[in-house]
């Protein structure tokens, strides 16, 4: 390409999904031929996506401001590819105060544009937008240091799957754009309750303004990372507080996540009164800062407390203390406590195991949930100090309704105490790390568990076949959160999911109809999930209780077919401190799928002929609570976003690509399969593309691709067919 046909695409994607019709937009600039610009130099400052959906009717409005920050004035054309099925009300541009309308073209004529810039610039990422309609403008000069706003406005009637409703917005190439800062917000109204707000891409902030209204948000600053923005919300008629979603290929097994909320939203204090001991280690080596956060975070936990709650705190170093010789009403006692956290100072060994036997000992015969919340930073040093002896002890020791929730505070603490106390009482652990605020993350995570609304749950999903589900043990309910349950299920039809469960002592049971298609590929995204969490618990299972050769397979199948990062198929990088590797099994020679993550990205995936497996089973340290908040990212991961993943990884069409010797190289494809060879951008590219329009999301990866298409492999590179004829179509 020559340097005056050199295009800087800044490149918005806006799809609003609801199936089957598909909102997309992006805008780009294609520069006249005698305008030449820096590479990178047209930069979108700001991207604002603002939706207000009504029942179902989305108002989108989309504003991008642009700065010239090459040395050259710039003009040309901009385009934006029209939103399917959809009622585009404003498109402009503002530059200098001017405003310049945009004309709108029709699928077939903009296609014939598309494919030629395509050719021109030799750019497969248009062909995404091949089969739309196009927005166009002409583009004013826009000098060095000047700035210029677009604006696009447009509605569309979102369906709704069953009672579930799915706005996406694809961003795949906002970090191509260069795209600094970014703010998605949403506003969601709806005559019906809006049961569950579910983002399984983003880690978005929820508000819920009534039962029946939302609002969403999501900040991107700085680096923008690629990948679908998408929001699915239930809509309850019959107030069950459950939605399903499902993804089936036929003649496959599916896959499904079930999401459950509590059955009313109210900022009331919840019935459930809930027994909780605080446990907190003041050892010597928690003085300083560590301390001090600790005693904050524990001060505002109790003044989060309800009235029908009842409290002690245990704390401990050498030995072991209490604040009072029962539970006692937060009401009557909290000034006392508090004043009683702020004389605690940090000295002497850990005792571990003598402080949870002594908050077990507050557990009284009183129904509903006993809460023990632990942190500690430290080894057990004095009393009993063999792991595996404490976990036994503690779990003997704890009644059914005990839930353990455990603080690890630096590096020094033993992972595998902390994961088997909670995994074996239906609770959590988690860890925090130096320089992360200790106060701040026991805070959240107490705003998220002090109002329980059901306990001991269980679900029964009748008569259809219903396998793999996770979490292995469901946790209680909780007031402004909600349960994924994902799985596979076999067969289709309607049936009856019952959630049984307890509010105090009284059993409850709430019933939801639904219906599991025998097809449906509308949420692919599904089988990733239930990928992920499937691989954290079985490196949970070999974390905590050894290697097994099978489970390392299983391991590193889902992790190849579904593009999962693991320590069995990658290098991850832990800053300066990098996994202890062993070969495994002795002996043996794998094949296993390595990608090497802390290389630069422009490294390819690479396959191994020497099997050397991370030991993941190291027990304290810097690996072990990487290894333990990684497996935690994918058993309880909400959205694809949980667990950092590679860049040379690509998953399409529930397809699995791997950058492999410059080729994207779909996981289904072994060496020696027979391929279709095509040269890139020839008129057989073309044809093939005019011929098959789904066919687009994979050629639009990149120049060098073998993918599977009906059964058949495709490889596209720089030599192969450059005509087809119909005996090649007869193939398909």
């Amino acid at each position: 390409m020559n340097k005056r046909c050199r295009i800087m695409l800044c490149i918005i994607l806006i799809t609003i999904l609801s199936s089957p019709a598909n909102l997309s937009g992006q805008g780009f600039f294609i520069p006249r031929e005698e305008f030449s610009i820096d590479k990178g130099s047209l930069i979108l400052k700001n991207l604002n996506i603002d939706v207000e959906i009504n029942n179902q009717n989305a108002e989108v409005k989309l504003d991008q401001k642009f700065i010239n920050e090459s040395r050259y004035s710039f003009e040309g054309t901009y385009i934006f590819p029209a939103p399917r099925d959809a009622a585009v009300s404003k498109f402009s541009i503002f530059y200098k105060g001017k405003e310049i309308k945009g004309e709108i073209l029709e699928k077939n004529k903009a296609r014939g544009i598309y494919e030629k810039y395509v050719r021109r610039f030799r750019d497969p990422g248009l062909l995404e937008f091949i089969d739309q309609g196009m927005l166009r403008a002409s583009v004013f000069p826009i000098h060095s240091g000047e700035k210029t706003n677009i604006f696009v406005e447009y509605n569309q009637e979102l369906r709704t799957i069953g009672d579930l409703v799915k706005l996406s917005i694809s961003l795949h190439n906002l970090k191509r754009s260069r795209c600094q800062d970014f703010i998605i917000t949403a506003r969601i109204s709806d005559n019906n309750p809006i049961n569950n707000i579910y983002s399984p891409s983003h880690n978005i902030d929820i508000e819920r303004i009534s039962r029946r209204e939302v609002e969403i948000s999501f900040e991107g600053t700085g680096e923008v990372k690629d990948g679908d923005f998408i929001l699915i919300y239930g809509i309850s008629r019959d107030e069950t507080g459950m939605n399903l979603a499902t993804f089936k290929k036929s003649n496959e097994d599916g896959y499904f996540m079930l999401l459950v909320s509590p059955l009313e939203y109210t900022g009331r204090p919840p019935k459930i009164g809930q027994d909780i001991v605080f446990v907190l280690d003041k050892s010597g080596s928690m003085s300083g800062e560590k301390i001090q956060q600790a005693k904050n975070a524990l001060t505002y936990c109790l003044n989060q407390l309800n009235d029908e709650d009842r409290f002690n705190i245990v704390f401990f170093s050498t030995n072991v203390e209490s604040f009072n010789k029962t539970l006692v009403n937060p009401s009557e006692h909290i000034r006392e406590a508090i004043n009683f956290i702020r004389n605690i100072e940090a000295s002497g060994g850990t005792n571990i195991n003598d402080a949870l036997l002594e908050a077990l000992k507050f557990k009284e015969n009183r129904q509903g949930p006993f809460v023990i919340i632990f942190l500690t930073d430290g080894l057990p040093t004095v009393g009993e100090m063999d792991i595996g002896k404490i976990v036994k002890t503690v779990t003997e020791k704890a009644p059914n309704n005990v839930r353990f929730f455990n603080f690890g505070v630096g590096y020094d603490v033993n992972t595998h105490l902390l994961d088997l106390i909670a995994l074996k009482n239906r609770g959590a652990s988690d860890y925090i790390e130096p320089g992360e605020n200790i106060e701040q993350i026991v805070s959240l995570f107490f705003d998220k568990i002090s109002k329980p609304s059901m306990t001991d749950i269980s679900i029964d999903f009748g008569d259809m076949i219903v396998k793999e589900i996770y979490p292995v043990k469901m946790s209680d309910l909780f007031y402004g959160s909600q349960i994924a349950v994902f799985g596979r299920y076999d067969g289709w039809g309607s049936e009856t999911i019952i959630l049984k469960g307890k509010v105090n002592d009284i059993k409850k049971e709430l019933r939801y109809e639904t219906y599991f298609p025998n097809e449906n590929e509308e949420n692919d995204f599904l089988s990733i999930l239930w990928a992920r969490r499937k691989v954290g618990y079985l490196m949970d299972e070999i974390r905590l209780n050894g290697e097994n050769e099978e489970l390392v397979e299983e391991i590193v199948d889902l992790a190849k077919k579904y593009g999962i990062v693991t320590p069995y198929t990658s290098f991850l990088a832990l800053e300066d401190e990098p996994f202890a590797y062993t070969p495994y099994p002795p002996g043996r020679r794998q094949r296993p799928f390595i990608i090497p993550q802390y290389q630069s990205d422009k490294l390819n995936a690479v396959e191994s002929e020497d099997y050397t497996a991370p030991l993941i089973s190291v027990e304290s340290g810097k690996t072990a609570v990487k290894v333990s908040k990684l497996t935690k990212s994918l058993k309880e991961g909400f959205s694809l976003s949980d667990v950092k993943q590679s860049s040379l990884i690509k998953r399409v069409e529930n397809q699995t690509f791997y950058l492999k010797n410059d080729f994207w190289v779909s996981s289904d494809y072994n060496e020696g399969d027979k391929t279709v060879d095509i040269k890139y951008m020839s008129d057989a590219y073309f044809q093939l593309l005019n011929r098959f329009e789904d066919i687009k999301q994979f050629l639009s990866i990149g120049d060098k691709i073998i993918f599977k298409y009906k059964n058949i492999f495709i490889k596209i590179s720089e030599s192969g067919k450059e005509k087809l004829d119909e005996d090649f179509f007869k193939l398909f």
